[in-house]
């Protein structure tokens, strides 16, 4: 059998050592489809989840460009975002380090410690009405040295 889908929550539930008691499966012509117990949804032509969880992008609030493996770069976290653009600026509000991926982090290279202004837009599905809508996040990141 080809296992083409395998859905992240197994794979999560699996390697946390949680039992895999309360999933159900599904085989479908080329998939083996899991999902726990408590989601609700019904499978005909498609798969419909009706409670599902969007995420929000996680920002820290400070990192420390040190190469010791640790917070050495800022940038979004997120499991599902779909445009995305980051723009760091300057205490003179120029921008220094510009983005549209979301796994492009800024290295804080040849700047000095300090309070850095960012701006995200981004589009993200709303948790409530499963609609794609556009976001926007401006705040500050501290660099540390």
């Amino acid at each position: 059998m080809n296992l083409r889908i395998v859905l992240l929550i197994c794979i999560l539930k699996h390697l946390s050592g949680k039992s895999q008691e309360n999933y159900y499966f599904n085989t479908m012509d080329d998939a083996i489809i899991c999902f726990p117990a408590e989601v609700k949804l019904w499978v005909s032509d498609r798969i419909e989840i009706k409670d599902f969880c969007s995420t929000e992008l996680f920002l820290p609030n400070s990192f420390t460009p040190n190469d010791d493996g640790y917070n050495d770069t800022f940038g979004a976290q997120s499991v599902e975002t779909y445009s995305y653009k980051l723009l760091i600026f300057n205490r003179n509000g120029k921008i220094i380090f510009e983005t549209n991926n979301l796994s492009d982090r800024w290295d804080g290279k040849n700047a000095p410690q300090g309070i850095y202004v960012y701006k995200i837009d981004y589009n993200i599905i709303n948790r409530d009405t499963g609609v794609l809508h556009d976001q926007q996040k401006v705040g500050t990141v501290t660099l540390l040295r």
